[in-house]
Order: C-alpha cells, then sequence, then structure tokens
C-alpha cells in the first residue's frame, strides 16, 4: 500500500510540475546562453547602478541555470518512483531534491510578482512548487517509514 502511495504521490509531483515546466524550459537554452556568455564579457566600467544591475542579472542567471538542472534532476528521479525504478535510498535523495527545488523555484519567483501579476502565473510558480514540496516530506516521510528485505517481512 506504501508503495502505491509513493508511486502516486511521485506522480501528482509530475503533474504538479507540468505547467511550470511548460512555460520555463522553453527559455532554458537562452538562459544558460547568458550565463556562459556572462564569464566571457569583459566586466565592463559604468555607473553604480549599472553595475548593481549587471551583478544582479549574473546572479539570476546563475541562480535560474541551478534550478534548471535541480528540476530536470527531480523530475527524473519522481519519474523513476513512480515507475519504481530506483532503491529506497535513491528514493531518499530524489524526495529531498524535488522539495528543496519545490522551495527553490518559489523562493526565485517570489520577487517578481506584483499586484499586477496574473493568477494563474502566481499558482503555477508558487503554489505549486510549494505543494510539490509538501508532497516530497510526505513521500520521504513514507519512504523512510518502508522496511526492506526479509527480515522486516517475516516481523509481519
Amino acid at each position: 500500500m506504501r508503495v502505491l502511495t509513493l508511486r502516486l504521490l511521485a506522480a501528482m509531483c509530475l503533474v504538479a510540475a507540468l505547467p511550470l515546466a511548460c512555460i520555463k524550459y522553453p527559455w532554458m537554452p537562452v538562459t544558460v546562453r547568458e550565463t556562459v556568455a556572462s564569464y566571457r564579457e569583459p566586466y565592463p566600467d559604468g555607473t553604480a547602478s549599472y553595475l548593481a544591475n549587471r551583478k544582479r542579472l549574473f546572479v539570476e542567471w546563475h541562480l535560474a541555470t541551478g534550478l534548471y538542472v535541480l528540476g530536470t534532476a527531480s523530475l527524473v528521479g519522481l519519474w523513476s518512483i513512480a515507475t519504481q525504478r530506483s532503491s529506497r535510498r535513491l528514493q531518499l535523495a530524489f524526495w529531498v531534491l524535488a522539495g528543496l527545488t519545490g522551495m527553490g523555484v518559489a523562493g526565485f519567483e517570489r520577487p517578481k510578482i506584483g499586484s499586477d501579476t496574473k493568477t494563474a502565473y502566481v499558482i503555477m510558480t508558487m503554489w505549486l512548487p510549494l505543494a510539490i514540496t509538501g508532497f516530497s516530506i510526505v513521500g520521504l516521510m513514507l519512504t523512510m517509514g518502508l522496511r526492506s528485505g526479509p527480515a522486516a517481512q517475516h516481523e509481519r
């Protein structure tokens, strides 16, 4: 029963990630390109506000690239949990990774949300990643509660 619940939780996380993946993954090549280009460009001279904005963009590009990597790894991990192709230890790691990534995405998107932001965008970029974090916590607790091996089956 717990294994079915874990598979269902992983599938729910995958479904919850679909809207965000559909609006964010098309931008991934541009983000990676900008991140790589930021290393090649000479550090320009300019006003203090220009340099502060350039530093903010530099940090934002790197965070976004990191979140793309973590998000992709989380999706692969959730898929392996949903299809029962990973060991218990890997499942624990994937649940932690998915939870941290969900919190990271919500934290990354939070400054971009203003009073004029569409409700659908807020749901996709804030509430669904936080829901994935919640599902991941439940999945982590269930996975930690699983017993494996012949001794655990004999005790039942």
